[in-house]
This record gives structure tokens, sequence and C-alpha cells, in this order.
């Protein structure tokens, strides 16, 4: 399968998002995170790295997934 040099690692993937949104990056995870409420499960599909959990506050449930080997071991670490 072809695909975006930026989907080979979760390093690249990382690059790309702040290229993309760049100092806003943290700010678009915290907005995400604001709309979720304390002891409330998350489904994130297609979560590349899986970025999203740092930003939820702990009694959150989180559930990601991806079909992209490389990163969901990077999730699970």
């Amino acid at each position: 399968m072809n695909r975006s040099i930026f989907y080979h690692s979760p390093l690249m993937y990382k690059l790309m998002l702040w290229v993309v949104h760049g100092r806003h990056l943290k700010e678009r995870y915290q907005t995400i995170a604001e709309r979720v409420a304390e002891g409330e499960s998350v489904l994130e599909p297609l979560c590349g790295p899986a970025l999203l959990p740092k930003y939820l506050p702990a009694s959150v449930s989180y559930a990601g997934f991806d079909l992209n080997q490389n990163f969901i071991r990077s999730a699970k670490r």
C-alpha cells in the first residue's frame, strides 16, 4: 500500500501535526479534552499514536484504535 511518508512513523506523524497546526496543536487537544467530563468514556477511531489521552482527566476511560501497527506499538508505550 502506498501511503504518505507521514504515516511511516509516529515521529513523522507528530511532526506533520506540528507543521499543520503549529503553536495551536496543544490548544487543539486541550479543547477536545475540555469537552469530556470526569468519568466519561472516549473512543477515538484512527487515533494515530494516541496523543489525546495525555490531555484527558485521569478518571476518563480511553480507547483508541488505528490500522497502523507502528502507531499502535507507540500508543501502547
